[in-house]
């Protein structure tokens, strides 16, 4: 569900996602979860007025993503057809023994080395 609100001249969006019939998944198995902190499924029809009650801003700062695993490179190698099931491993090598990365030995993530 999504519920578009307007205060003053800005608006908001606000989305949440409810099971409610786990049908496939129980059978394959799959653990499927709520998303969003409220159910909006019900109860708000448009152009409805709804009283706000609180309004806070917080700062937060976005992260980068992580860093690559070796198994996460080789399989993004295999994805986009670079190299083959014979080389793959020799290229992530390559790229370690040339010092393109630093491997992190409990992690196995490979930060890009200084340039």
């Amino acid at each position: 569900s999504q519920l578009q609100l307007q205060l003053g001249d800005v608006g908001f969006t606000a989305s949440s996602g409810r099971i409610t019939s786990f049908g496939w998944a129980r059978v394959a198995r799959v653990q499927l979860q709520d998303t969003g902190a409220v159910d909006l499924s019900g109860g708000f029809n448009q152009g409805d007025a709804l009283r706000v009650l609180d309004v806070s801003l917080k700062q937060r700062y976005t992260e980068p993503p992580l860093h690559l695993s070796e198994s996460e490179l080789l399989a993004l190698m295999d994805r986009h057809g670079i190299g083959t099931d014979a080389s793959m491993a020799s290229h992530v090598g390559n790229v370690q023994r040339r010092k393109y990365v630093q491997l992190d030995d409990q992690t196995r993530r490979m930060k890009p080395s200084e340039l």
